[in-house]
């Protein structure tokens, strides 16, 4: 809870200046937001990275038809029935999963949310978790998803719009023997893989990756190319952040403005927030995910701290408006 480990209090929506390059046009009007841990009360005991209560951050950029208008940065907490009860009793009441139980003052805690629970102070059914790890837009609405808790809602098929089960696992399947064969792709420290939304659940050729600078820190982005796999290193573009720069999972939004008619998987930009530990700030960085250095072709300035977190998403502007309608 140290660093940008430390958690925030929430923003209002704050605007921030475009202080290099210039905002996509398939970026205009959408949202980027992040969810990641943020606890609401400092712990009584042992703390995991993966217990505080879940924070959204969304940087809302601006329409094509106001180009000159700043982005608008908020933050807030996903109101799950633990922050809830939790904010009204103004400490922490309920065991997290990964550190509540960690020797006999667990034990304790344990005893007393049992009490708790006995005596109709608090109800689990609806819920302990914290919507601290992932977002997913479905049927015009925004889920925050965490991993810890009742299931609230599974991934979705791009195409179809159906819920299906997804698991994270790179493999090889021979449909005539059965025979199942990995193959490395590249030897970095990799983690946070996404690839274009349009091809999950399809044959894909380019994905995008955190590289660790150790993990749980993220100095930089990795573009790989599975094609290439059996011939060494995939990794085909990198972008380091710089020295003290730290960012998070990439994620790929395509160019279905400028580049949607070409048909290449790779059109598109990748978006993350940096924060620099030398000098406190932190920016919205866009990349062009199809040159050979993801250079870096807008970034925004922001207002507030933004702490290290898991998954984003972004929202078009037409998500958004189908939302508000």
């Amino acid at each position: 809870l140290s660093a940008n480990f430390a958690p925030v209090d929430e923003l209002p929506p704050t605007p921030c200046p475009v202080v290099r390059g210039a905002i996509p046009r398939c970026l205009a009007g959408g949202a980027y937001i992040r969810n990641g841990p943020n606890p609401q009360h400092l712990p009584r005991g042992p703390h995991h990275l993966f217990d505080g209560d879940g924070m959204l951050h969304s940087l809302l950029l601006p329409t094509a038809e106001s180009p000159s208008s700043d982005p608008i940065l908020c933050s807030r907490y996903v109101q799950t029935y633990k922050y809830l009860v939790e904010r009204d009793a103004g400490a922490p009441v309920m065991p997290n999963v990964f550190s509540g139980f960690h020797g006999l003052a667990g034990l304790a805690r344990g005893a007393v949310v049992a009490a708790r629970v006995l005596t109709g102070q608090m109800n689990p059914a609806e819920g302990v978790g914290l919507a601290n790890t992932s977002l997913v837009f479905f049927s015009g609405q925004l889920f925050a998803l965490g991993e810890s808790d009742l299931p609230y809602t599974v991934r979705v098929d791009p195409a179809t719009g159906e819920l299906v089960h997804a698991c994270v696992e790179k493999v090889r399947i021979n449909l005539r023997t059965g025979a199942v064969s990995r193959t490395p792709l590249s030897a970095g420290n990799l983690d946070f893989g996404v690839i274009h939304p349009g091809y999950l659940g399809r044959r894909n050729r380019y994905g995008y990756f955190g590289i660790g600078d150790p993990m749980p820190k993220i100095g930089g982005v990795a573009k790989l190319d599975f094609d290439l796999a059996g011939t060494g290193d995939c990794t085909v573009a990198r972008r380091d952040f710089g020295p003290g720069c730290f960012g998070g999972e990439p994620f790929f939004v395509p160019d279905d403005v400028e580049g949607g008619k070409s048909g290449n998987e790779d059109d598109g930009y990748v978006v993350c927030y940096v924060h620099n530990e030398r000098t406190g700030e932190d920016r919205f960085v866009v990349m062009d995910a199809r040159s050979p250095q993801l250079d870096i072709v807008a970034e925004v300035q922001l207002p507030a701290r933004v702490p290290y977190g898991f998954h984003g998403l972004f929202v078009t502007q037409a998500e958004l408006q189908a939302q508000q309608q």
